[in-house]
């Protein structure tokens, strides 16, 4: 996979709005804390991504972590079957690369939104566009130009 620069995956990740997301357990074993999954848009982009968030209006915050915990609650919390009840059938309103964290950021219909996390300088989400290309979120990172206020890509 060819990977881009930081200004083509901003462009790439603007070709999203408007797709709709298919969420699926990615099948890899997960540790604690995990719950790895892929978003395949229906324009044949796919994220993969090990740490995520999603933030939904009048809802409780929802995360990776949360993936298999009881709470008090009378079952586990199933955080992967939420993410998919909660992105099915939405449109993609806006997507970002946060220079300064790393982190991917999409916005869909009704005020929801998904955040893939990058914790670390190893590869927590990959994102490979219907044209072939993508970028790991450690190469993403690396971009940064520390000299520049605010962390912003050189």
């Amino acid at each position: 996979m060819p990977l881009m620069q930081l200004a083509d995956l901003e462009k790439a990740l603007s070709t999203l709005i408007g797709t709709t997301i298919e969420v699926s357990d990615s099948g890899e074993p997960a540790e604690a804390g995990e719950a790895p999954v892929r978003l395949l848009f229906s324009d044949g982009s796919m994220l993969h991504t090990h740490y995520w968030r999603i933030i939904e209006p009048n809802r409780p915050l929802r995360s990776c972590f949360d993936h298999g915990q009881k709470y008090g609650l009378r079952l586990h919390i199933d955080a992967i079957e939420e993410l998919k009840q909660s992105l099915r059938g939405r449109s993609t309103e806006w997507a970002r690369f946060d220079r300064k964290s790393g982190d991917l950021v999409f916005a869909f219909q009704r005020g929801i939104e998904f955040q893939a996390f990058n914790f670390t300088g190893y590869e927590d989400w990959e994102i490979r566009f219907a044209d072939g290309t993508g970028e790991y979120s450690n190469y993403a990172i690396g971009r940064r130009d520390p000299n520049s206020p605010g962390g912003t890509i050189a």
